[in-house]
């Protein structure tokens, strides 16, 4: 009884400690049982959370026009989701260029938030280190030095 107590008492304590993101995360793949079937999670500057379901463990069927209305319909925009999480079922994957142009889009439409992926077996993230989130301002040319892509001479 008291080792019970204990695992119970300790798997609260696991929790609590969790991020909300992780905490976000496990209640969404809570159902998950080596499926393989991808699915893509937008977490709101509130804690609201969006799920959307794949039917295979390579890409999730939705469309951004009902992406958009999810969230919408909520409350939300894309300048008020923190996260974008998707799921890849083998552990060894990263961020495939499918992934890279739906983070282009989503930023072009106002995400400024991380994307990442999300490992349910291991329940390990990866966040991609965007470069249109960290790009930085070109420095401004010396004035007195030679333009190198200036045509005139």
């Amino acid at each position: 009884m008291t080792t019970i107590a204990l695992g119970i008492l300790l798997a609260g304590a696991a929790a609590a400690a969790e991020s909300p993101l992780a905490q976000i995360l496990r209640a969404a793949f809570s159902d998950w049982m080596g499926d393989k079937a991808e699915r893509l999670v937008l977490v709101a500057s509130d804690g609201q959370s969006f799920v959307f379901s794949g039917q295979n463990g390579h890409q999730v069927g939705v469309n951004l026009g009902e992406l958009f209305r999810t969230i919408t319909r909520a409350g939300h925009t894309l300048a008020t989701i923190t996260d974008v999480v998707h799921s890849h079922g083998d552990r060894g994957s990263t961020f495939t260029d499918q992934d890279r142009e739906l983070e282009r889009i989503l930023r072009r439409h106002g995400f400024a938030g991380a994307f990442r992926i999300y490992y349910p077996e291991t329940r390990r993230i990866l966040t991609l280190q965007s470069s249109l989130r960290t790009r930085s301002p070109a420095p401004a040319p010396d004035p007195g030095r030679a333009d190198p892509q200036d045509s005139r001479k």
